[in-house]
């Protein structure tokens, strides 16, 4: 059990912190982060992802900074593996 720590140690003696919370708690926190203009990098859960992704990127905040979504097959096409 120990050893499966070690890693949330090591970020927290570098000046960093290990949080867990339930995904509406790291909603919020990235959303106050982000309106506030904090820097901070949050590692989150893919369902937490893609609620972060839904929740910024509006029609409104796209269409204002003028971004497309692109699909991953149109990627895959202009850098053929």
């Amino acid at each position: 059990m120990r050893s499966s720590l070690d890693h949330f140690d090591a970020a927290v003696e570098h000046g960093g912190s290990v949080l867990s919370a339930e995904g509406s708690v790291v909603l919020s926190m990235v959303k106050e982060a982000t309106q506030s203009g904090y820097a901070a990098t949050f590692y989150v859960t893919k369902s937490q992802f893609d609620a972060i992704v839904n929740w910024y990127w509006t029609p409104e905040r796209r269409k204002s900074l003028k971004v497309e979504p692109v699909s991953i097959e149109s990627g895959r096409e202009s850098n053929p593996s």
